[in-house]
């Protein structure tokens, strides 16, 4: 689903993560569906050796060592490290500290427990992250949940959106993934629109 609906903007992203390996915690590894992308990880230094730091935590998702935190850019490898840690988590792979940052689209996606995604918005619109979720609702095997006051703030933009396309604003305006996030620039070229309206006595 992630791939479907991002594939337009696979390399805008890139991951900040902080998980570890435990290779005794199961006997069993044969069994697990991306255990070669899970060897490849170590073997790069994505997942780190489990550490005593780690199990001296009371709460490892409210504080992360800074030494643990590994950034990475290549998005050849993002996709199978998340499938890995979705495979894995609460078994080989130790913690859940995995963001997909994508500052173009102003959203944080992470997989957690072994089965879902959330979303984050990194700006005051929910726009992409709502329709992502949508487009996940669309699988019946999806069952997606909205934060308080998400969904009506959408709706407020979508409203803002359809009545701001009833003038007429050139293509290259309409809805896009991105369209709200440069927020002054679209302010400006909508302002601009309406003078050049007023000008022609349109409005």
């Amino acid at each position: 689903m992630f791939e479907k609906f991002f594939g337009d903007f696979k390399n805008d992203f890139w991951i900040i993560s902080a998980l570890e390996y435990n290779d005794a915690r199961s006997s069993n590894n044969r069994y697990f569906y991306y255990f070669q992308e899970y060897r490849l990880g170590k073997r790069l230094g994505f997942f780190l050796p489990h550490s005593q730091e780690y199990e001296e935590l009371d709460d490892w998702e409210e504080f992360t060592p800074y030494e643990s935190l590994i950034l990475t850019f290549d998005s050849d490898l993002y996709m199978p490290f998340a499938k890995v840690m979705l495979d894995m988590v609460f078994n080989l792979v130790v913690g859940q500290t995995f963001f997909l940052i994508n500052p173009k689209l102003q959203i944080a996606v992470y997989p957690h427990d072994d089965a879902s995604f959330g979303i984050i918005a990194l700006n005051e619109d929910p726009t992409t992250g709502v329709e992502f979720l949508k487009f996940c609702e669309q699988d019946p095997r999806f069952e997606v949940y909205f934060k308080d006051g998400v969904l009506e703030d959408y709706e407020r933009r979508k409203a803002q959106f359809s009545e701001a396309t009833q003038w007429n604003f050139p293509k290259e305006w309409h809805r896009s993934p991105s369209f709200f996030n440069d927020r002054q620039t679209h302010r400006r070229k909508e302002m601009e629109l309406i003078k050049e309206k007023i000008k022609k006595n349109t409005l």
